[in-house]
């Protein structure tokens, strides 16, 4: 037998109020988040002595929390990219053979 979501039911006009619980995970990835978030605040501000930057012809003069931070970003974000491709290539040839 498969539980059906609870719809509130009422008179036009009329307002319901439905509370929703959080999940435990859902809680705790909160947490994490919030306290990795301060780590990486705390990183930038102790490490704020600036540093140069030259790459291909242009020279940046940061701080080297901040410079280091948006290396691992940008890192992140080329490894999410590169999977997503990956994958999306992965999938096209499953489907082209079968």
């Amino acid at each position: 037998m498969t539980e059906q979501p609870y719809v509130p039911t009422g008179t036009a006009g009329q307002t319901t109020t439905v509370k929703r619980r959080t999940s435990v995970p859902a809680v705790l990835t909160t947490i994490l988040a919030l306290v990795v978030l301060a780590a990486l605040i705390v990183f930038v501000v102790q490490n704020g002595d600036t540093t140069r930057i030259s790459y291909f012809g242009w020279d940046l003069d940061l701080a080297l929390g901040l410079s280091l931070l948006l290396a691992a970003v940008l890192g992140f974000i080329l490894g999410i990219l590169t999977s997503a491709i990956l994958r999306l290539r992965r999938r096209r040839n499953h489907t082209t053979e079968g």
